[in-house]
């Protein structure tokens, strides 16, 4: 049984290096990164592919003692939840690392929350769709492709302040997954991507 983990340890790792690697070079491509950043890149996916492994091997071991556990009981349904996680581990699926992203995103402080604010656009439908832009202290309302700019504030940990004829509220959740957009029509969910 080793023998068999450590193959397919043998075999996660090259497979993680050829990925990172692959994905490092695809990236580099696309952005003309400099040959610097380039190597960084590929010293990055190999470290990544060093240290996951073994962590993976090691949490798809206990989840096979859980499933063997659930099997002597006979917890059918517990034992088939389990196996579907062992494998779903091996297909490297189950990485938690959108929790990372979420995690990363609450801790952010209030001027690395203005600077996310610049990096991604926010749009909704009330009486028509509208795509907010932020830069340094405006922020664009672009309406049916007309832009208007607006000046805005932070206030407190998670809302901003869009400041024209009347007083617009953004708030967002503390792990920038989602928000609102306020106003003395309504509240509309914001849909946020990266510009």
């Amino acid at each position: 049984m080793k023998r068999k983990n450590r193959l397919l340890r043998d075999r996660m790792i090259a497979m993680l290096i050829s990925l990172f690697t692959l994905s490092a070079s695809l990236y580099a491509e696309e952005t003309d990164l400099p040959q610097e950043i380039e190597k960084l890149n590929e010293s990055y996916a190999r470290e990544i592919a060093r240290v996951l492994p073994p962590i993976q091997e090691k949490y798809i071991e206990a989840l096979e003692r859980i499933l063997e556990n659930y099997t002597k009981a006979g917890s059918l349904e517990e034992a088939i939840k389990t196996k579907e996680q062992i494998e779903s581990a091996r297909r490297w699926e189950n990485l938690p690392l959108e929790q990372f992203r979420s995690e990363k995103n609450e801790n952010l402080s209030r001027s690395e929350f203005e600077n996310w604010l610049k990096t991604k656009s926010f749009s909704f439908r009330g009486v028509s769709h509208v795509t907010l832009e932020f830069d340094e202290d405006t922020v664009r309302w672009i309406v049916g492709g007309k832009p208007q700019e607006y000046d805005f504030k932070v206030r407190g940990k998670r809302t901003v302040v869009v400041e024209g004829a009347q007083d617009f509220q953004l708030e967002f959740v503390d792990d920038l997954s989602s928000g609102i957009f306020k106003s003395n029509i309504g509240e509309y969910a914001l849909t946020i991507v990266n510009r």
